[in-house]
C-alpha cells in the first residue's frame, strides 16, 4: 500500500462549507402525455436528476424526515450512509442508516393548464431490512403529497375512504414483491395549474422503534390526465398565502376561474378583477389589481397588504374587465402582529479568507421576540466596508420568517462591515474579522493500516490508526470540528469517505466511537470532534484518527488518500 494520506475535512466556527439549499424542477405539461418514470442508472453524474424531477434530503433524528431542506448532491452509486441510489429499470433506491443526512423524497412537478382527472400511480418495493428481527422494528413508508405550486404546504393525497395513500414496510419481509401503488385520482384542485408538484416521500412510520431501516424501491411513477373544457362562471379567492397573514408583511392572493361546480375554467379574455374588503376594519393595500390572462384559469396576485390586527377578515375579488363572472369571497382568515424587527442566529465575527463564514439565519421578529413565520419577504446583505469583496448569496427570501445564508465569502484578509435588511424592517450592521487560510502540515502519517478484508469482518478487528498534523493561522478563542474519511483518489470529493471516527470532545475530554460523521451537527452522540483555541494560540498539533470498515476503500492493497 502507498503512503496513507487522512482526507481530513476541517472548518473552523464549526459549521459546513456550504448549504445544499432545497431548488424544484421545471414542469412536464400534461397536454403533451402522460409523466411517466421509469428507470434511473446508479452511474449518472452527481447533481443530475430525471426529467421534472428533483431529489430531496434532509437532517436531524427519524422524525424530522418530513422537513426537507436540501436538494440531493450525492452521486447515486454509493455503498453505505444514507443514498439515493439509481437501480436501472428498477427506478431509485432510497436508503437510510444511522447517519444524520437522510433522504428524503422524488419531487414531480407538473403542469395541468386545460386537464383534469389528474391521476397517479407508483411501483415500490422492500429491497432490505437488515437487523429487522429487532422488536418493534424499523418501519418506513412512501407517500403520494401534492402542492399547489407553493412548496412551503403539502397535502397528503387519500383514497376514498380518507386513507393516505402509500407503500409501507409493515408486515413485509425483504424482498418483497413490487407492490402498484394507485392509480388515485387527485383532487380537482390541482386541474388546470401552470404549476403543481406531486411528491414521493419516504419517512419514518414509528420513531423510537430499534434496527435497521428499510431500503424501499421507488419506480414506474405514472401521473395521466384528460382533456378539460370548462365554462368557467365565477371567480374564486382560492387561497390566501400564508393562510395567516402577517399585518407588517404582504400576502398573496389565488384567485380562480370556476364553473358552479367548482371546477376550473379557462377564460377566454383577459379577466381584470379589483380586490376589497368583504368583512374587516382594516384597509386592503398593496398590489389590489390583478388579471386572469386569456386561456387561463388562474393568477397570484402578490404584494397584497391588510394592516389592521383582527381575526375573521374576508375579502372579495370582483371583475372589472373581460368576462362576466360573478364576485369571490374568500373564506374567513385571520391577521396576526406582524414583525417589527429583524435579528441573527449564529452570526458570528470571524472566518479565514475565502472560506464561507459560518452559516446564519436572520429572524422576522414580533415585538414579543416570537419569529412571524408568516412574514413574506427577502433578506439582502450588503458590503459596507472592507478590504476586498464579499461573495456568495447574497440574498434570500424569508421562509417561515426565516432566511438562512451559508455561502459568503471574504477575498481578502481584514475588517469587514456588512449591512442586512429585511425588507420594510430596520436594518442591521456586522463586524466580521477575516483571518489568513489556515494551512496543514503532516508531522507523522503511517504508511500502512490494516485493511478489512470483507464486511463479515468482525468490528473487534478493526484497528485504529492516527496521524498528527499541525495546523496554523488559527484564530483564537474559537471552536474547530474535524472528521476523517479516507478516498482511493487523489481527486476532490463529493463524499466524506470510508472509516469511522473515534470522536474528541474538547469540552468534555472524552471520545466517543461512531460511524456518523457531520460537520454540521451539535447533536448528542457527537457527530465530530473539536477542539478550542486559547486567547492568543494560532499554531496546535493535532491527532487525526480513523478506523477502517467494510468500505471498499479499505481492500488489501489499496491505496488510500
Amino acid at each position: 500500500m502507498k503512503r496513507l494520506l487522512l482526507y481530513c475535512f476541517l472548518l473552523c466556527m464549526t459549521t459546513l462549507s456550504s448549504i445544499a439549499q432545497l431548488t424544484y424542477p421545471t414542469a412536464f405539461n400534461l397536454s403533451s402525455g402522460p409523466y411517466t418514470f421509469t428507470e434511473w442508472a446508479s452511474t449518472n453524474a452527481a447533481l443530475t436528476y430525471p426529467a421534472n424531477m428533483i431529489l430531496h434530503k434532509y437532517s436531524g433524528g427519524d422524525n424530522t424526515a418530513t422537513v426537507l431542506n436540501g436538494n440531493w448532491t450525492g452521486v447515486y452509486s454509493l455503498t453505505s450512509g444514507a443514498r439515493i441510489n439509481g437501480k436501472g429499470t428498477d427506478g431509485l433506491q432510497f436508503a437510510n442508516t444511522g447517519t444524520t443526512n437522510h433522504v428524503g423524497a422524488a419531487v414531480v412537478a407538473i403542469n395541468t393548464t386545460n386537464r383534469s382527472a389528474i391521476s397517479v400511480n407508483f411501483t415500490a418495493q422492500l429491497l432490505e431490512h437488515g437487523s429487522a428481527t429487532q422488536v418493534p422494528r424499523r418501519e418506513w413508508a412512501i407517500k403520494v403529497q401534492y402542492s399547489l405550486g407553493d412548496p412551503n404546504v403539502w397535502t397528503d393525497v387519500t383514497d376514498g375512504s380518507g386513507n393516505i395513500v402509500q407503500f409501507v414496510t409493515t408486515g413485509k419481509a425483504p424482498l418483497s414483491a413490487a407492490e402498484v401503488i394507485g392509480p388515485v385520482t387527485l383532487p380537482s384542485a390541482v386541474n388546470n395549474l401552470s404549476l403543481v408538484y406531486v411528491r414521493f416521500l419516504y419517512y419514518d412510520l414509528n420513531t423510537g422503534a430499534f434496527g435497521s431501516r428499510p431500503f424501499v424501491r421507488l419506480d414506474e411513477i405514472s401521473i395521466t390526465s384528460q382533456a378539460a373544457n370548462i365554462v368557467p362562471e365565477k371567480l374564486v379567492i382560492s387561497s390566501v398565502i400564508p393562510t395567516v397573514p402577517s399585518s407588517t408583511s404582504t400576502f398573496n392572493v389565488v384567485v380562480q376561474s370556476q364553473n358552479n361546480a367548482g371546477l376550473s375554467g379557462n377564460v377566454n379574455q383577459n379577466t381584470d378583477f379589483s380586490l376589497s374588503v368583504q368583512t374587516g376594519n382594516g384597509i386592503l393595500t398593496g398590489t389590489v389589481n390583478g388579471s386572469i390572462p386569456s386561456g387561463q384559469s388562474s393568477v397570484t396576485v402578490t404584494g397584497v397588504r391588510y394592516n389592521t390586527v383582527e381575526n375573521g377578515v374576508q375579502i372579495k375579488a370582483n371583475v372589472t374587465a373581460g368576462m362576466a363572472l360573478t364576485q369571490g369571497i374568500s373564506a374567513p382568515f385571520n391577521v396576526v402582529q406582524g414583525a417589527t424587527t429583524i435579528t441573527a442566529t449564529d452570526l458570528v465575527n470571524k472566518c479565514h479568507v475565502n472560506k464561507p463564514l459560518r452559516p446564519f439565519t436572520i429572524n422576522a421578529n414580533r415585538p414579543d421576540a416570537t419569529i412571524d413565520a408568516s412574514y413574506l419577504g427577502t433578506v439582502t446583505i450588503a458590503q459596507v466596508s472592507g478590504p476586498g469583496t464579499i461573495t456568495g448569496t447574497l440574498s434570500r427570501s424569508f421562509t417561515s420568517g426565516q432566511a438562512t445564508f451559508g455561502d459568503l465569502r471574504f477575498s481578502q484578509v481584514g475588517t469587514y462591515v456588512i449591512s442586512i435588511t429585511g425588507s420594510d424592517l430596520p436594518p442591521i450592521t456586522h463586524t466580521v474579522q477575516v483571518f489568513p487560510a489556515m494551512t496543514m502540515t503532516e508531522m507523522f502519517v503511517p504508511r500502512f493500516i490494516k485493511s478489512n478484508p470483507s464486511p463479515s469482518t468482525a468490528p473487534g478487528n478493526r484497528v485504529p490508526t492516527f496521524a498528527l498534523v499541525k495546523l496554523d493561522n488559527l484564530m483564537p478563542n474559537t471552536q474547530y470540528r474535524y472528521i476523517t474519511g479516507a478516498v482511493t483518489s487523489t481527486a476532490p470529493s463529493a463524499t466524506i469517505g470510508g472509516g469511522n471516527n473515534y470522536h474528541y470532545d474538547a469540552t468534555t475530554g472524552t471520545y466517543l466511537y461512531s460511524s456518523n460523521r457531520t460537520l454540521a451537527s451539535t447533536a448528542s452522540p457527537a457527530t465530530n470532534s473539536t477542539f478550542i483555541t486559547g486567547p492568543n494560540e494560532t499554531s496546535r498539533m493535532v491527532w487525526l484518527n480513523m478506523v477502517p470498515t467494510s468500505n471498499a476503500a479499505f481492500n488489501a492493497g489499496g491505496s488510500l488518500f
